[in-house]
């Protein structure tokens, strides 16, 4: 199937916008039933903003399948990649199977679509076999250690800051570790600066 077919399975990224949640959801994710009888998830950003749509399900079970397997596989950086189709840049999330399970609203810029990654800087979410990915080691050492402590629940947080808070390898409230002062560090931080506290030593 070709990128082209794939984006045309996928509903105009402003039909996924100002969903409410059920309640039922994984945590992060909307999902709605639109008028074409189709069944449909997404999940927003802090703004609001579409991060990751679903293509349409004729099924709810169905539906809650896909959800279930975006739940699974969105805090693992490997499953993303970008692909462009149409003149624009979509981030594309994959199962353990390497099927599509959901791709991002359109970008107009590469780099756009990279920051959509969770936890993953602009390198460090191409593929290995491109030099950049290879570059990042020998800084970690340079750079220094920072403690991060998680000082608030991820309950109820977007599902990129609660992967990034996993990326980092904190757990629960009132959890420190220890953890290398690199891009990529940096880069989960600063999506979930708002509930950690970080200390250079």
């Amino acid at each position: 199937m070709g990128a082209n077919e794939n984006v045309d399975d996928y509903l105009d990224a402003a039909e996924y916008r100002g969903h409410a949640r059920t309640g039922s959801e994984p945590e992060g994710l909307v999902s709605f039933t639109h008028a074409n009888g189709q069944f449909y998830f997404t999940s927003y950003d802090v703004g609001g903003n579409v991060v990751l749509r679903s293509e349409g399900y004729p099924t709810k079970s169905a539906r809650d399948n896909g959800m279930a397997s975006v739940a699974k596989n969105r805090g693992l950086a490997e499953r993303y990649s970008v692909e462009q189709a149409d003149g624009s840049f979509y981030v594309v999330l994959k199962a353990g199977n390497h099927q599509e399970i959901a791709r991002s609203a359109p970008q107009a810029s590469e780099a756009a679509a990279r920051a959509l990654i969770p936890g993953a800087s602009p390198a460090a979410a191409r593929p290995a076999a491109k030099p950049a990915a290879k570059a990042a080691a020998p800084r970690a050492a340079a750079n220094g250690q920072l403690r991060i402590t998680q000082l608030r629940s991820v309950h109820g947080q977007l599902a990129n800051i609660a992967a990034s808070v996993r990326g980092l390898g904190l757990r629960r409230r009132h959890h420190s570790v220890t953890v290398g002062d690199t891009a990529e560090n940096r880069g989960m931080i600063t999506t979930a600066r708002h509930i950690l506290k970080v200390e250079r030593i």
